[in-house]
């Protein structure tokens, strides 16, 4: 066998490798990928449409040892990233997490945005609708960078039923500047949510 033939069966078993390990880590990581760009996480029953002009970053597992599963998009010029994580709930209320009141215990998600950032730095949860959940919003004026340049919006909701219960949070970071344009495509993105 002449080494350029070497080369190129060498070259074509590792792309066949490549792609084989691509589909089986998208498998393990429990969400489904639909050729029009929508990402159905199986276990919560819940889809999502990445619009044009977001890259994606393949989903994937926490933890071996664990269901929770990460999934991004990104765009650049100027940077905005969007990360959804599932994790699995069991038998805790919903309410643990987060809630939208008049009092100061609105959730463990809230208290923890409240430690990272500060009390002045983090809105109130707010809540709307897409289809059947009921999503609620709070909005963080500081990012990971924590410069000012940033800012971020954390969105949750609950996904399935009984035994098969989910945290669903988005996690959004975008320019602090021009924040209400970023925000409706954030959203734009999060009104594509699907029960499947």
């Amino acid at each position: 066998m002449s080494r350029l033939k070497y080369f190129m069966a060498a070259g074509m078993a590792v792309a066949l490798l490549g792609v084989s390990l691509t589909s089986r880590a998208i498998d393990e990581s429990g969400v489904d990928v639909l050729p029009d760009r929508t990402f159905i996480h199986y276990e919560s029953k819940t889809g999502l449409k990445v619009p044009l002009g977001w890259n994606i970053i393949s989903p994937y597992r926490l933890r071996k040892t664990t269901t929770s599963t990460v999934m991004g998009v990104e765009k650049e010029n100027p940077m905005q990233s969007v990360t959804v994580v599932w994790s699995p709930i069991g038998n805790r209320p919903f309410s643990d997490f987060i809630r939208a009141a008049e009092d100061k215990q609105l959730g463990d998600e809230y208290a923890l945005l409240q430690t990272v950032y500060g009390e002045k730095k983090v809105g109130r949860p707010t809540t709307f609708n897409v289809g059947p959940y009921m999503i609620y919003k709070i909005n963080v004026d500081d990012g990971p960078d924590r410069d000012g340049k940033f800012a971020g919006t954390v969105y949750l909701f609950e996904a399935g039923t009984g035994e098969n219960r989910w945290r669903v949070k988005i996690r959004a970071v975008y320019p602090a500047a021009n924040r209400e344009k970023y925000v409706k495509e954030v959203e734009d993105f999060i009104n594509t949510l699907t029960k499947e």
